[in-house]
């Protein structure tokens, strides 16, 4: 394709497949176009055209008699006959072959130059500037939009909107391509900024103005004024995570892999300023209860921390809402530094005019004053500098600023002052863990707690009497006794086959020990002294927190799968490891008690301990 562009056989209107081409760059082209139109009291006339089963009407003869005009060399045209010609075809309906038959017409499928080809073959149709008038915008001329087979025609009046169509159906003819008149759609506004009633014609199909018209994933409405809008992006976030299964998913497919397909639907939208912030807010709040519930926890499982950052212990999810402000200055940084001159031309028009009242231009006008950023024209391009005329990638300057406004310092007691170790922070890349134990980690780092139903108070300790909240539970409570000789054995056998010091919680911290804080968060100061490799460092942690897995585990189940029935049915949220029936240190210590048949010694204990 870049050889295509670079020998300028390919129309310069056409940005579909194109270097750096982009449908956006056509849509706020658009946009722009019509708010200047509406602004200056102009009549407009944009007509969306659909043609007819466009690649597969392709006809082989005809294209190959293009690329000789264009002096291909015989080698290209060759190969490219070879590809195309003497194909012979079989359908297959309902279990019976059809006899074969000569596929003279249509491109490739699937094949990735077949986009290419077809931009050379409809291009003899689409060069018809003397033909066309177009429109006119900050002295900038638009004479059409194409997008591969996506074509709009603009034009001033009805007369030149007729003119335009039948040239281009005339072209299009010649190389065997028709227009679909009942799919295609015109938008006409009069000079007082009303629908106009003017009506144009394909061949015999008369076509009236309608209210609305879709390009490129873009629907603009008219009613008193232009209103831009998106195929519902978040109602497709809504069916998606409704059929979205993660209950055998590590946290790292579960953040990367599945979310980054579900904050990419309203991208899109956002980038031509298609969708309101309001949509988006509610997005955040369907994305955070999807998180909390897939990974296992309820509300206690902040928003903070399911959209901060992963190296202070976020899960790295991007906030829809933020794409509101990220994605259209990306989108006009785009614009500027386009390699079609028209559309770098109309959107730097768009910027320096200050008299210029377009809602996109407007919003991002918004968003650079905001961050006191300028545009500078540097090594070639342009780009937004702050205010020490220092170059800023806006995508990351919005998203940090975002960031910085949520703390997750009360959770886990995680903030940027201090250092973690990174297998404190990585249990989403920690593949020694299966995926429940690194949920129920990652939990237990946030004390995210699962020992109460939504909206109820935390149960009493069946053991000791008293609530049973996360410090109880894993720093006071009789039963996390047992539980926590038994993680010292595997943590001290896992020191001693890795030579390295033993581990311990705050209660049995010593100078000797690695102290690891309830929460599972383990300096990263102790362990740089450590004579170990990063191989071994790494094996020998993987290891501490898959007990520290155990431990979590077993301090769970005693608090409250074994506490009464009644929170057991209501609880609507729980980490349930696949070996739920487990039996925890706690159990097997009391199970021994009994078969002494000694309630004074049992009591005695449970006093004592």
């Amino acid at each position: 394709m870049n050889v295509l562009e670079e020998a300028n056989l390919i129309h310069t209107a056409q940005r579909g497949f194109m270097k750096k081409g982009s449908t956006l760059e056509h849509l706020i082209s658009l946009r722009t176009a019509f708010a200047y139109k509406y602004q200056h009291k102009q009549e407009v006339f944009a007509m969306a055209l659909d043609i007819k089963n466009a690649y597969g009407s392709v006809i082989h003869k005809r294209f190959i008699s293009i690329l000789k005009k264009h002096g291909f060399h015989s080698s290209v045209i060759n190969l490219l006959t070879s590809m195309i010609s003497n194909s012979v075809m079989k359908v297959l309906v309902n279990g019976f072959l059809s006899s074969p038959f000569d596929a003279n017409v249509g491109v490739p499928q699937g094949d990735p130059s077949s986009p290419a080809w077809f931009n050379l073959y409809i291009n003899s149709s689409t060069n018809i500037q003397e033909k066309l008038k177009g429109v006119q915008i900050f002295n900038i001329t638009i004479l059409l939009l194409l997008y591969a087979d996506d074509i709009l025609l603009i034009a001033n009046t009805k007369i030149e909107m007729n003119s335009s169509l039948k040239s281009l159906g005339r072209e299009l003819k010649k190389i065997g391509l028709a227009l679909a008149p009942k799919k295609c759609k015109l938008l006409a506004i009069t000079a007082k900024a009303k629908l106009s009633k003017a009506l144009v014609t394909i061949g015999q199909d008369i076509i009236a103005t309608s209210s609305s018209i879709e390009y490129l994933g873009g629907i603009c409405t008219f009613k008193n004024d232009f209103s831009w809008s998106s195929d519902n992006p978040i109602n497709k976030i809504s069916n998606q995570l409704a059929s979205a299964k993660t209950s055998n998913l590590y946290l790292n497919s579960i953040t990367t892999t599945l979310m980054s397909k579900i904050i990419s639907l309203p991208r899109y939208a956002c980038s031509f300023n298609g969708i309101n912030k309001n949509s988006l807010d509610k997005a955040d709040i369907m994305v955070a209860n999807f998180v909390r519930k897939a990974i296992g926890l309820d509300y206690t499982l902040s928003k903070s921390v399911i959209f901060n950052c992963k190296q202070i212990g976020g899960l790295g999810i991007t906030r829809p809402s933020t794409l509101f402000s990220i994605e259209p200055i990306c989108t006009a940084v785009r614009l500027f530094n386009s390699s079609s001159t028209i559309t770098k031309n109309i959107a730097l028009a768009a910027w320096n005019d200050l008299t210029f009242n377009e809602p996109f231009w407007n919003h991002v006008k918004n968003i650079a004053a905001q961050n006191n950023w300028s545009l500078h024209y540097i090594d070639e391009r342009y780009s937004f500098v702050n205010e020490y005329e220092t170059p800023v990638d806006p995508r990351t300057e919005l998203l940090n600023n975002d960031r910085s406004t949520m703390s997750i310092s009360g959770l886990g007691i995680l903030d940027h002052n201090r250092t973690w170790h990174p297998c404190t922070i990585s249990f989403w890349s920690n593949y020694s863990l299966k995926p429940f134990q690194q949920r129920l980690l990652f939990a237990h780092l946030h004390k995210a707690e699962i020992l109460r139903n939504f909206g109820k108070d935390y149960p009493n300790c069946h053991i000791c009497n008293t609530k049973a909240n996360w410090e109880h539970v894993f720093t006071s409570c009789t039963m996390c006794g047992p539980e926590i000789k038994s993680l010292y054995t595997k943590w001290d056998n896992s020191s001693l086959k890795f030579n390295a010091p033993l581990i311990r919680l705050p209660s049995n911290h010593s100078l000797s020990c690695i102290p690891m804080d309830w929460n599972g968060s383990i300096k990263d100061e102790p362990l740089q002294q450590l004579d170990l490799s990063p191989p071994a460092l790494t094996d020998w942690l993987n290891e501490i927190y898959l007990s520290f897995a155990a431990y979590v585990g077993s301090c769970y189940k005693n608090a409250t799968w074994n506490s009464s029935t009644v929170l057991k049915k209501a609880r609507r949220y729980i980490i349930k490891p696949k070996t739920a029936k487990f039996a925890t240190a706690w159990e097997t210590f009391s199970s021994q008690l009994g078969e002494l048949n000694s309630n004074n010694i049992y009591t005695s204990h449970l006093h004592t301990h």
